[in-house]
């Protein structure tokens, strides 16, 4: 019984430290494309690589939101003060990494309005 409770433990305290390890994995900013030098379909392919990456990153987001739920919960059900302060520090990590997710697509909004902007100021109509 004794060996059996031992086994369990040592499972439950890998599955939960490779819990940990298994990273979300952010997604890679498209190119833009140059507006003053653009033709529309490159544009159009800018267009489409963004909404992409949106879509990419939003899948992103939601798995860091769950690191951060995890982070939270182990907070409150850490037994000492070791755990509490490793449990905070991912918490503190995965916020950083949403926050920075959420920057970078604005980063690429902007970076693509301002190709549309160059493209219009190119391509009069």
């Amino acid at each position: 019984m004794k060996q059996l409770l031992i086994t369990l433990l040592f499972n439950l305290t890998i599955a939960s430290s490779s819990s940990w390890a298994a990273d979300c994995n952010p997604p890679t900013q498209p190119n833009m494309p140059d507006g003053d030098k653009a033709s529309m379909e490159e544009m159009l392919k800018g267009k489409s690589a963004i909404t992409d990456y949106q879509r990419e990153n939003a899948t992103y987001r939601d798995c860091v939101s769950e690191k951060i739920a995890q982070a939270v919960d182990a907070v409150k059900s850490a037994s000492d003060e070791k755990s509490v302060n490793e449990a905070k520090a991912n918490h503190q990590r995965w916020t950083e990494s949403y926050n920075q997710a959420v920057s970078n697509e604005e980063q690429v909004a902007k970076k693509f309005n301002n190709a549309l902007h160059a493209y219009k100021a190119a391509n009069p109509s």
